[in-house]
């Protein structure tokens, strides 16, 4: 996924690096708006604190992991009250 401008209902797109840590759960760091004109909020996804969609691609590049998501992900209430911070 790339970024991209967000629809009139929320709709984003994200793109983040991935590290394994000491016990390979991967965590996902983005940016989203809800409306165009909102502030840019972020958030951190990780198995243990997620429903973890499951991407589509995985690429391996020595220490780093590309996840790339191709279809949509929907994001729970939890984000609008800034449950995820990192």
């Amino acid at each position: 996924m790339g970024k991209g401008k967000t629809g009139r209902h929320g709709t984003f797109y994200f793109r983040g690096e991935v590290k394994y840590s000491l016990n390979y759960e991967p965590n996902l760091k983005f940016t989203y708006k809800c409306f165009q004109k909102s502030p840019k909020k972020t958030a951190c996804i990780n198995k243990k604190n997620f429903n973890y969609p499951e991407p589509d691609i995985i690429e391996r590049k020595n220490e780093t992991i590309h996840l790339y998501f191709l279809n949509d992900i929907e994001v729970y209430e939890d984000f609008k009250y800034r449950k995820y911070k990192c």
